[in-house]
């Protein structure tokens, strides 16, 4: 990559504090690798004292793979590190803590979903609840506020605090301390023992920052404990691209080091080397909106380009249907589909769309685990029925079935495995009400057996009732929406076997892949390196998952008000991140930028996000 004349000029940053404001496809990571390059060349620094702290080990493995190509191996003692193993190195070295003492992030989301399960609090939520509630956990730890007066956002506050409290008693009584813990120790070790403290200052008097946006109050204020009177700290951020509050991120922590350190030189890498101009700028009017941030003019690098396309629908079936119709077009003009992604507000916005990629012959892989409809309990209940169809008598099978919807039949009459009809009838005889429904059950169920998948899944849904009965009992209307929903995507893909048992063979034949792809440690997913090659396949990934990636093209379906901005951003600040996400999502396109939104769903009429009316 060439460099440009801003970018030479904060790579040539000398001693003391710096800060590096750059904007999207602003080659901020060739800034980073090439000043470490002239640190250690030019200005005769060891390689052994910079550190560079960034925010996933995937990206700081990438910047060292970077800094290397360019260096080569002889300057290889350069640290790069996540903060979590920069403090980690602290306190191994400093009170001898053990790898095998750190609760992983895996394991604690393990945890918690364990802690929801022993709630009754997990069944029916959101595909994105558990990780939220993670996510908050660790913010409110880092936080250090009071459990009793703290209230949640994504869930029930006692429900919070319940599972909070359990969390850290397992932690406890396991003898293991999580990330957060790591930090907290961290910065108590250096503000009580300064010989501690300058013993690390002088061991990294260099310190480099990526994606400082990122960054919540307990790690900026190490940071500046470990930056010391040398000051030597260099950060790179782009405030308008802060997207992790509910992880404890504070955009506006950029603003407070100009505030700490008045004297830091400032950078700007204003010039986009990724979007074409036509696409960078409703995305600079979209962003403009804000009001607490860095004001940057950003330009395209370039080239003109073809502004975004933004389409409207009568539902998500619609929209599903045409930006499968785009990916193809997009494909049959030379682009790639490993050139594609497409990104939603949350993952379970995804619900229906594997399926039909796959019914299109549009390979596609995920940045994360995908919801899997058939894992819900409305989708349990289906197929329940349909086994039950198919000649399986299970007492399990009946016992989900037999109340779904309400048919008052009594747990004790299925006494048997496998259950008998007739002595399942003769057992109600006094009771003719249950006997009569009981009978009713199972002449439903020889109706199932002669029917194709779809009109089975329609029959269970309207004939027998389950969609009412699910509507009714739904905790809420949002819970009852995404029911509804999981049951259209199951009916839809229903439609492409002829019996119960090819689509059965089907469902377990993903789930069995699947499974396989986590125990080999990851999710059958393409790796968050924007440089690396990438497969022939379409990118599915939300849209807090795709920062830092970049595509030729990018569809953002469902851009609705209550999606983006989400129903639960309830005040300016809330908003102010939405429309961040919405501007990350955006930016991620080179040349192909695609929008939807729907003018209906089950709860009724649909309304554009606001964000759309502020691109024009």
């Amino acid at each position: 990559m060439q460099i440009d004349p801003k970018q030479q000029e904060a790579i040539l940053h000398g001693e003391g504090p710096a800060i590096v404001v750059a904007g999207p496809g602003s080659g901020k990571t060739a800034v980073l690798t090439r000043r470490i390059a002239y640190l250690i060349r030019s200005r005769q620094i060891p390689p052994e004292k910079i550190m560079v702290i960034t925010f996933t080990r995937a990206a700081a493995e990438e910047m060292k793979s970077r800094f290397l190509a360019l260096a080569g191996e002889a300057d290889a003692p350069v640290f790069f590190a996540t903060f979590h193993a920069a403090f980690y190195r602290i306190l191994r070295r400093e009170e001898g803590l053990q790898s095998g003492s750190v609760l992983g992030e895996t394991q604690k989301e393990i945890w918690v979903r364990e802690l929801l399960q022993a709630e009754h609090a997990e069944e029916g939520r959101e595909a994105d609840f558990v990780g939220d509630l993670v996510s908050e956990l660790s913010a409110f730890k880092a936080g250090g506020g009071a459990l009793d007066s703290y209230q949640a956002k994504c869930c029930d506050t006692a429900l919070f605090r319940r599972i909070f409290a359990s969390y850290e008693d397992r932690l406890s009584s396991s003898g293991k301390v999580d990330f957060d813990d790591m930090l907290i120790r961290t910065k108590r070790l250096l503000e009580t023992k300064p010989d501690v403290l300058k013993l690390w200052q002088k061991r990294y008097p260099y310190i480099l920052v990526d994606e400082f946006q990122d960054i919540n109050r307990l790690q900026y204020d190490t940071l500046r404990f470990l930056a010391g009177p040398k000051r030597n700290l260099f950060v790179v951020g782009d405030d308008d691209q802060s997207i992790y509050r509910f992880r404890g991120a504070a955009p506006e922590i950029m603003g407070q080091f100009v505030k700490d350190y008045p004297d830091a030189a400032r950078y700007e890498l204003f010039g986009c080397y990724r979007c074409s101009e036509a696409i960078l700028a409703p995305c600079r009017r979209l962003i403009d909106h804000n009001k607490i941030r860095f004001r940057k003019e950003l330009f395209s690098l370039s080239g003109r380009g073809k502004p975004p396309l933004i389409r409207d629908f009568p539902d998500r079936k619609s929209e599903r249907e045409e930006l499968i119709k785009a990916l193809q077009e997009q494909r049959r003009r030379g682009v790639h589909y490993g050139k594609m992604a497409v990104l939603c507000r949350t993952n379970f916005a995804f619900s229906g769309l594997p399926s039909a990629l796959a019914r299109a012959g549009i390979p596609f892989v995920s940045a994360a685990p995908l919801p899997d409809p058939c894992s819900r309990p409305e989708a349990k209940d289906l197929f329940a029925y349909l086994e039950l169809s198919s000649g399986s008598f299970s007492r399990a099978l009946f016992l989900r079935a037999a109340n779904r919807p309400l048919r008052y039949l009594p747990r004790a009459a299925f006494t048997e495995d496998p259950v008998n009809p007739a002595k399942l009838l003769a057992s109600l005889a006094d009771k003719p009400r249950q006997q009569e429904a009981a009978d009713q059950l199972l002449y439903q169920l020889e109706r199932l057996a002669g029917m194709k998948p779809y009109a089975a899944v329609d029959y269970v849904r309207k004939k027998i009732g389950y969609d009412a009965w699910a509507e009714e009992n739904a905790g809420s209307r949002e819970e009852a929406e995404q029911i509804l929903e999981t049951l259209d995507a199951l009916q839809e893909e229903s439609a492409a076997f002829s019996d119960w048992t090819s689509w059965k063979k089907a469902i377990t034949k993903v789930q069995k892949r699947e499974k396989a792809e986590e125990r080999r440690g990851g999710n059958g997913n393409r790796s968050v390196s924007a440089e690396e090659e990438a497969p022939d396949a379409v990118l599915l990934s939300t849209m807090h998952g795709a920062k830092g990636l970049e595509f030729d093209a990018v569809f953002l379906p469902e851009v609705n008000e209550g999606v983006i901005p989400h129903k639960s951003a309830a005040d300016k600040e809330a908003i102010e991140e939405e429309r961040r996400l919405l501007y990350v999502a955006m930016t991620r396109a080179r040349n192909y930028l695609w929008l939807g939104w729907v003018r209906k769903t089950r709860s009724g009429k649909a309304e554009p996000s606001r964000f759309l009316r502020e691109l024009r």
